[in-house]
């Protein structure tokens, strides 16, 4: 990794704690240092958009799949003497004992026997294909040590897509074109997210793992995969086919999504940064942050600010348009604490989409300042038509 790459990730660390997006935490405990993240209020809900986007596009925008959730039993003091040993193979074996482990979440046999008793109550006679949804966490040893990829949390979102063994292939050329375009639909440079393909020993032919790469600066680094498994027919006794839509004979195969939130959560912070030089009122140049973060998945979607913060009347406006706002479901900031040229930095920082500047002159005319983030162009509206100006640039239906 080049200087220059290493560069732009201590800048994105520096952000993410500066800003409150993450905050890392050593926890010093010999033989091994364990790591964990803290999310403030940006970090938490970018992580929460990520998480929202995955499953309007996973589950609500799907015909038959279906969303589930169950309690997972984590460690949650990992500095614990019960979890560390005084040596590191005493270390080793109480980690393991005690930490749940990935396989130990959702081993086909049971999210598949699970899920499906619960699927035949709810909706009887169901047929594949269909698919069940949840997200979990669980603790594992890092096998990176790069910012949040050290973490020994981690959460991942997960689809299990049941379909006939004559449409495997066809589901998952679907699944794995799905998984792209939506990793690249929120990006800023499309080209950092790749495919590849991967063999298991899961003995499923040529397809049986492809992996969703993003480029980190130290290289390629898998946010997703798509796993492949037609081994269901060893997790399922002879007896529990009672009551099953299928039979022995006709055991669907198992398309398996795994996306981890840590990762993707880094990886676009990382796309999405970038820095520009910026000019004050006297003409001096400074090199500024501008975080290009997707609308859908930008903590804060809209910032309401006053050109006089200490005009009572402007800012009682500020207030009740941003009141309007959040009551629409925009998350929005009001900042009356600052100039406006101050706020748009913070905004852009922060990668806030928009702006909205309370001008003086609102109290003859009406007229508020509406600016993007990404052209820094602004545009002058009524502020009867403000929240309408920003749904439509949000995307938002009407």
């Amino acid at each position: 990794m080049s200087r220059r790459q290493y560069n732009i990730l201590d800048k994105v660390i520096r952000l993410c704690e500066s800003r409150g997006f993450s905050v890392e935490s050593r926890i010093e405990n010999s033989p091994t240092a364990y790591y964990r993240y803290q999310f403030g209020p940006l970090g938490t809900e970018l992580r929460r958009n990520l998480r929202n986007a995955w499953w309007h596009d996973v589950v609500r925008s799907k015909g038959k799949v279906y969303g589930f959730e169950s309690a997972s039993e984590l460690v949650t003091h990992v500095s614990e003497d019960k979890t560390l040993g005084t040596n590191k193979e005493e270390s080793t074996a109480a980690t393991e004992e005690e930490t749940p482990r990935r396989d130990d979440f959702d081993p086909l046999s049971n999210i598949f026997l699970q899920y499906m008793t619960h699927l035949l109550g709810i909706f009887p006679g169901i047929e594949v294909p269909f698919g069940t949804a949840w997200s979990r966490k669980y603790f594992e040893r890092p096998d990176n040590d790069h910012y949040i990829f050290r973490s020994h949390e981690r959460e991942i979102m997960s689809l299990e897509f049941f379909c006939a063994e004559n449409r495997v292939k066809d589901w998952t050329n679907h699944w794995k074109r799905q998984r792209l375009l939506w990793w690249r639909k929120f990006a800023k440079i499309r080209s950092n997210y790749s495919l590849f393909e991967e063999q298991t020993e899961l003995e499923t032919g040529p397809y049986s793992k492809t992996l969703v790469k993003f480029m980190f600066p130290w290289g390629q680094e898998s946010v997703d995969s798509i796993t492949v498994r037609s081994d269901l027919h060893k997790y399922i006794a002879t007896d529990e086919f009672r009551g099953l839509p299928f039979d022995k004979k006709s055991i669907p195969h198992v398309i398996q999504v795994k996306t981890d939130l840590n990762r993707g959560f880094l990886a676009y912070l990382m796309d999405a940064y970038s820095e520009k030089e910026r000019s004050d009122s006297s003409g001096k140049v400074s090199l500024c942050t501008v975080l290009h973060l997707h609308p859908q998945l930008a903590p804060v979607k809209v910032a309401v600010l006053s050109q006089y913060p200490q005009h009572n009347e402007l800012c009682e406006i500020a207030h009740q348009l941003s009141s309007e706002l959040r009551e629409a479901g925009i998350t929005t900031q009001c900042s009356l604490h600052a100039s406006a040229n101050e706020c748009y930095a913070y905004q852009d920082e922060i990668g806030t989409p928009y702006c909205i500047t309370i001008l003086d002159t609102i109290l003859t005319n009406g007229v508020v300042a509406f600016r993007s983030r990404n052209t820094t162009l602004q545009e002058y509206v009524h502020i009867s038509e403000a929240l309408h100006t920003v749904k439509s640039h949000l995307g938002f239906n009407e």
